[in-house]
């Protein structure tokens, strides 16, 4: 049995892609500047939801006479 002394074309390609794309990546990133990147100046952020201040709500109060006389009425009509 003989063995291929190349390898197929289709792993040479793939071979030769990979080591492409690693040296462009590298160069790539080589080119990229030392220390922070700078950030880009942002335009004046329109606010669109202005919160309002709340308004000072009424206390619910029971009334003092509702359930006294609710119960009153209940004694009446049954007097057991």
């Amino acid at each position: 049995m003989r063995f291929p002394i190349k390898p197929p074309p289709k792993i040479k390609q793939y071979v030769v892609l990979s080591l492409g794309l690693h040296l462009a990546a590298f160069t790539a990133y080589q080119m990229i500047p030392p220390g922070p990147p700078e950030a880009p100046e942002h335009p004046p952020v329109k606010v669109k939801y202005v919160p309002k201040e709340p308004e000072e709500k009424k206390k619910n109060r029971r009334r003092w006479w509702t359930r006294s006389s609710r119960r009153k009425r209940n004694r009446l009509s049954h007097p057991n």
